[in-house]
C-alpha cells in the first residue's frame, strides 16, 4: 500500500532536514512525502527544494494559515491508500512505516494505527510517552501490555475524552477515514488533531503497537505553547458540546472538562490574569457542580507566594509517612488537593 506522508511546517529550517531524513530512511519504500510550507519567512522552502529525492514534493503557501489548514492542503494532494503525518520537529524510527503497514494489512477492522513514542522536551527525556499517560497507561495495564492491540471504538472514544495518547507523528490512517470524518477544523490554531481524533473515534477503531517508533521533540515554538489559552478554551467548548451529546459518557467527559478547566486557569495565572483564572474555574463549577473548583476559583486571587507556600505545605504532608488515620490520603486526594 502506498503511504502519503504529510509534513506541515512553518519557520522550521533549523531542524526540518532531520525530520525528512528520518522519513527517507524508512525500510518501507512505497511512500510519497508532501511538505507544506505554511508561509515560512526563513529558508525552509529552499532547504526542502534542495533535497534530491523524487518522493519529496513541496507545496508553499504565501500566507501562514495554521497547521490544520496545512494538513488539509496535504490531504487534498495525497495519493496514497494510507495517510501518515510527520511534524517537522519530530523523528521516525527506520521501521515505523513498515510496522504500521504490516499491522493494517493484518487488521482490516482497524481504520488506523498508532504507537508509542520517545519524548524529548527541553532537556526532559522519556523512553515511553505512553507509560507517562494517566488513563491510557491504565488501559494498557489491563491488557497486560501486549505487543499490539485493536481497541474497540468505545474504548478509544472514552480514552480520548480524557487525554490524547495519539500523536500525529505516531499515527497512520486509511485514506477512507477522512472521507467519513471530514477535514481538520481550521478554526483551531492548535489542538486540531485532538478535535479530529474525537470525531474519528465515533466510528473508527484504532490499533496500537506497543513500541516507540517515533521521537516527539517539543520545541519552544510549538503551536500548543504559542496559543495555549486559545487552545484550552476551544477544548472546553468542545467538551461542553460533548456534555450535551454524550449523556451516557458523562463521567469521562466531566473529568476531562474539570482537568481542562484547571489547566486553563493555570495558564491564566502564569500570565498574571487572576480574574480570568477565577472566572474560568467558577464557570466550570457552575457547569459541573464540583465544589473543589469553587475553592480553586477563590484560591486564584491569592498572591502567588501564598499559593506556592500552600502547595508546598500540602505536598509535604502528602509525602510524609501515612499514619493509621491518614493511610491512603496521598493516593486518593493528591490530585484533588494540588
Amino acid at each position: 500500500m502506498t503511504v502519503s506522508v504529510g509534513v506541515p511546517t512553518y519557520n522550521r529550517a533549523y531542524l526540518i532536514r532531520e525530520a525528512l531524513e528520518s522519513a527517507l530512511s524508512q525500510t518501507y519504500s512505497d511512500f510519497e512525502i508532501i511538505v507544506v510550507d505554511d508561509g515560512s519567512r526563513d529558508n525552509t522552502s529552499s532547504l526542502v527544494s534542495g533535497i534530491r529525492d523524487p518522493r519529496v514534493r513541496l507545496i508553499r503557501t504565501e500566507q501562514n494559515r495554521g497547521v490544520a489548514a496545512a494538513r488539509n492542503l496535504f490531504l487534498r494532494e495525497a495519493r496514497g491508500e494510507l495517510i501518515s503525518f510527520l511534524d517537522s520537529d519530530d523523528l521516525w524510527k527506520p521501521n515505523k512505516l513498515e510496522k504500521e503497514v504490516d499491522f493494517l494489512e493484518r487488521h482490516p477492522e482497524a481504520g488506523g494505527v498508532f504507537e508509542d513514542l520517545e519524548k524529548q522536551d527541553r532537556g526532559l527525556y522519556l523512553a515511553s510517552f505512553q507509560r507517562d499517560t494517566d488513563y491510557f497507561s491504565a488501559m494498557l495495564a489491563e491488557k497486560k501490555y501486549p505487543q499490539e492491540i485493536v481497541f474497540t471504538q468505545r474504548e478509544m472514544q472514552l480514552c480520548l475524552l480524557r487525554e490524547v495518547p495519539i500523536k500525529p507523528t505516531a499515527l497512520t490512517l486509511r485514506a477512507g477515514v477522512f472521507r467519513q470524518t471530514g477535514p481538520f477544523n481550521e478554526d483551531w490554531r492548535a489542538g486540531s488533531d485532538w478535535e479530529f481524533l474525537i470525531r474519528a473515534s465515533r466510528f473508527c477503531r484504532f490499533g496500537y503497537i506497543d513500541e516507540p517508533l517515533a521521537v516527539l521533540r517539543l520545541q519552544n515554538d510549538a503551536t500548543h505553547r504559542l496559543h495555549r489559552i486559545e487552545n484550552l478554551s476551544l477544548h472546553l467548548a468542545m467538551y461542553r458540546q460533548e456534555l450535551l451529546e454524550l449523556k451516557e459518557q458523562m463521567d469521562a467527559v466531566a473529568e476531562g472538562h474539570r482537568d481542562l478547566s484547571k489547566h486553563l486557569a493555570w495558564a491564566y495565572l502564569a500570565n498574571g490574569q487572576k480574574s480570568e483564572a477565577a472566572r474560568a474555574l467558577a464557570r466550570a463549577f457552575r457547569e459541573s457542580h464540583d465544589t473543589s473548583l469553587l475553592a480553586r476559583s477563590l484560591f486564584a486571587y491569592f498572591p502567588s507566594r501564598v499559593r506556592n507556600g500552600l502547595r508546598k505545605l500540602v505536598r509535604k504532608k502528602l509525602e510524609a509517612p501515612a499514619s493509621d488515620t491518614t493511610l491512603g490520603l496521598g493516593r486518593l486526594e493528591k490530585t484533588k488537593l494540588l
